[in-house]
């Protein structure tokens, strides 16, 4: 699986470089990670084996997943956004 995490109104960024605070921004505005996945019950669990945070390497990912009419949801655990502890949901919808 893999997933890419890209937050509203991001600035074009020159390609290979920019300021550091250009690069930072650039940073705290994406998420990219791949892994393998299995499912256990009513959750997914990502198993992050690339990521752009290095941290999550080697780390399980779990999300609560729910399907219903044409819809899949999945559900984070309380993380901590911008210092503040968020749940988010992640749903698909069949077009």
């Amino acid at each position: 699986m893999s997933a890419l995490i890209s937050f509203d109104g991001r600035k074009p960024l020159p390609f290979g470089g920019g300021t550091p605070e250009d690069l930072a921004e650039a940073f705290r505005t994406f998420l990219g990670y791949a892994g393998s996945y299995r499912l256990d019950g009513d959750k997914v669990i990502h198993r992050v084996e690339v990521s752009s945070i290095q941290s999550l390497v080697d780390k399980d990912l779990i999300r609560t997943l729910k399907f219903e009419a044409d819809q899949i949801t999945l559900t984070t655990p309380p993380t901590s956004i911008k210092g503040e502890m968020q749940i988010v949901d992640l749903i698909w919808q069949r077009i």
